[in-house]
C-alpha cells in the first residue's frame, strides 16, 4: 500500500504526527534543494520515521541550478557519511547521465538500508 503524504524537510512535522514508520522513503530530486546546515536534522527525521531494515533513496542531480531554483551542491560522500551516523549500509549506488541529455546534468542514486 502507498500513502503519499505531503510535508516538508528538514523537520517532518506532519509524518512526525501519524506515529507510525514507513519501509520505503524515497527522496528523488530533493537533497540539493536542502541547505547544508538543514541536512542533518532532515536525515535524522527521516530515519525517525524509517523502520528497522527499511529503505532510504536518494537522487542527487549535479550541475548548475534551473533558473529562479535555489540549489545546493551534494555529494554521495555526504549521504554515506550521514548514514553511517545513523547505522546505515548502502545497497545500491549508481550514477548516470542525464535522461534529458543535458550535458551538463548528472545523477546519482543511493539506497541505504537501516539496520
Amino acid at each position: 500500500m502507498i500513502n503519499w503524504l505531503e510535508d516538508s524537510l528538514p523537520h517532518l512535522q506532519l509524518v512526525k504526527t501519524f506515529e507510525r514508520t514507513f519501509d520505503l522513503i524515497w527522496l528523488s530530486a530533493v537533497w540539493m534543494h536542502l541547505a547544508p546546515p538543514d541536512r542533518q536534522i532532515a536525515f535524522a527525521n527521516l530515519d525517525l520515521v524509517l523502520n528497522n531494515n527499511g529503505k532510504m533513496m536518494f537522487t542527487l542531480r549535479h550541475g548548475p541550478a534551473p533558473e529562479g531554483r535555489t540549489f545546493y551542491p551534494v555529494s554521495l560522500d555526504e549521504i554515506l557519511s550521514l548514514a553511517s551516523e545513523h547505522e546505515m549500509k548502502p545497497i545500491l549506488v549508481t550514477s548516470t547521465e542525464d535522461s534529458f541529455r543535458r550535458q551538463e546534468i548528472s545523477w546519482d542514486t543511493i539506497m541505504l538500508v537501516k539496520e
